[in-house]
């Protein structure tokens, strides 16, 4: 059903939470062809901290909502900046 219809040299990868933080670090698999990363609300605690010594070029988008921005998050989200291009948004809910 999908042969000849998905273009394999312009993936992308995404996911929520505990996905969005394995989302991110499927960026820093050498072998990675992502062409961008969406990371919804994650948490990237479980990655550890040799995933953030290895190179990475894919651009990342963090949406997160208020809920995810403690700050060890907030900290290895920001350990992104000197590796890659990357956006963080949060969006706050007022009730």
């Amino acid at each position: 059903m999908f042969k000849g219809r998905l273009d394999l040299s312009r993936l992308s990868v995404g996911g929520h939470s505990f996905g969005g933080g394995t989302a991110v670090g499927a960026t820093a698999d050498p072998r990675s062809t992502f062409k961008a990363c969406l990371a919804l609300d994650s948490w990237m605690f479980p990655l550890g901290n040799d995933i953030f010594s290895r190179k990475r070029t894919t651009p990342v988008l963090y949406l997160n909502s208020e809920i995810f921005q403690w700050e060890e998050n907030l900290v290895a989200m920001r350990k992104w900046v000197r590796q890659g291009p990357q956006t963080q948004l949060t969006i706050f809910f007022f009730f």
